[in-house]
């Protein structure tokens, strides 16, 4: 227990660390790109009006591959206070951008007026009247683009830290001796345990057999492995098995995807219609509209399989619309479970299985999908191998085909092996360093110009 708590420690902090890194690119985003313009415009809010004679005006323009940017120069005299002044700041922005058309528009009215030799409007700052601005207005726009910066990296790396310290107190908690498992008549939907004996076929597997192993303390007796109703549903229909997954079993997943992916996609499409680099927005927009469909695809699916003497049918429906598929007895050649995903909090591993129906083709039709325990998907796949009359389980048939495993593979595999954490830290760095060259030179590029 002391091992498994300073374990829980350990990746609490360097997921603190992990966040902190993001969260100060964001802090540092803010504070070098945000916050001057914001504090300008601030002050420049108490400045007094002047009139000013503008002698130079030019528009700069910087052009690459990708983009096009401007900028407004020029320079003017103003009096203020009996004394003359020459000032060369125009905006709050000091620099040169392709947001909009506010350089093009304020470098024209500079012109004009040079041109015209007409006086225009200057603010001063009165505790330092050698400062000075043509313009005070902000350009939201531009503040919003820089923000967006600040706002990714540094809720990413917020969100980060907060969930390594949050799973921090859990694990200094201490932790409950055992489990009882719940009704499990609910958790199949088949009713009560009377009620399933009851309608149980004779070649059923006992549901004693497959106790969930992973939860500590006893379990009630003849329980099968605690299964969500809300996740999977089965139920009998004569001498077939139906497995149906419902709509809506995956909403957090999918609307915490659908956020995120919102929010990426959001700052793609601002930053094209401002004119950041295309190749920002076009990275920023894919991502997003990739995480957004996943979003929607998680929840709006639904999966119903029904498997029998007549074979495997699968009809996967999104928004009701689908297609079936369908295999006779004798073309299945095993039934069996594999991973199909993991999720990772801290020392804490969840893993997710699906169970398949393994055609003599090489053809996988899914009979369930989303287990988090090896004991229900084992449970589920013996209940299927029942239903199709006895094909082969998850290892026969299969060890002929099975390459051998090099001993070194096997001990990086083994998430219980310390060098497989030491190889999940450096793949989580690499990770880490591709992203960080990945985007470094487009955002420097843009933050240059």
């Amino acid at each position: 227990m002391r091992d498994s708590r300073h374990r829980n420690r350990g990746g609490s902090l360097a997921g603190v660390l992990f966040g902190l890194v993001f969260f100060g690119i964001g802090v540092g985003f803010f504070f070098f790109l945000t916050f001057p313009g914001l504090s300008l415009w601030y002050q420049a809010q108490g400045w007094e009006a002047a009139e000013a004679r503008v002698i130079e005006a030019d528009l700069d323009v910087s052009r690459s591959d990708d983009s096009t940017s401007y900028r407004a120069v020029g320079r003017y005299r103003y009096r203020y206070a009996d004394q003359a002044f020459e000032s060369q700041r125009i905006g709050l922005f000091d620099g040169a951008d392709g947001i909009g058309s506010w350089q093009q528009d304020t470098a024209r009215r500079l012109e004009r007026a040079k041109g015209s030799g007409q006086s225009v409007r200057v603010w001063v700052n009165p505790q330092d009247p050698r400062q000075a601005l043509f313009e005070r207005e902000m350009r939201w726009g531009h503040l919003g683009l820089q923000s967006i910066f600040s706002v990714l990296f540094g809720g990413f790396g917020l969100a980060a830290m907060l969930g390594s310290l949050r799973r921090k107190r859990e694990a200094d908690e201490p932790r409950p001796q055992g489990v009882t498992v719940g009704d499990a008549g609910a958790m199949l939907g088949v009713g009560s345990d009377a009620e399933r004996s009851a309608s149980a076929g004779p070649g059923d597997p006992s549901p004693a057999a497959y106790r969930r192993s992973e939860i500590p303390g006893p379990a009630a007796d003849g329980a099968p492995p605690p299964i969500p109703e809300g996740r999977l549903q089965i139920r009998r229909q004569l001498a077939e098995l139906e497995f149906y997954h419902p709509y809506g079993r995956n909403l957090g997943v999918g609307s915490g995807l659908l956020l995120f992916g919102a929010v990426f996609f959001g700052a793609g499409w601002f930053m094209g219609l401002q004119g950041a680099p295309s190749v920002m927005a076009l990275i920023f927009g894919a991502i997003g509209a990739l995480v957004m469909l996943i979003g929607l695809y998680l929840p709006l699916n639904s999966l119903r399989v029904r498997v029998g003497p007549g074979g495997v049918e699968v009809r996967r429906r999104v928004l009701g619309l689908g297609g079936v598929r369908q295999v006779r007895p004798g073309e299945v050649r095993r039934v069996a479970k594999k991973v199909s995903s993991q999720t990772s909090q801290g020392n804490k591993t969840t893993v997710y299985y699906k169970v398949g129906a393994e055609t003599a083709q090489g053809q996988t039709l899914t009979v369930a999908e989303g287990l988090d325990s090896a004991a229900a998907a084992d449970y589920v796949g013996d209940l299927a191998r029942q239903a199709l009359g006895g094909v082969a389980g998850p290892d026969e048939g299969a060890a002929a085909a099975r390459p051998e495993i090099p001993p070194l593979v096997r001990a990086l595999l083994d998430r219980s092996n310390p060098a497989h954490k030491k190889l999940k830290r450096v793949m989580n760095l690499i990770v880490f360093a591709l992203i960080v060259a990945f985007f470094w030179g487009p955002i420097s590029a843009f933050l240059l110009k």
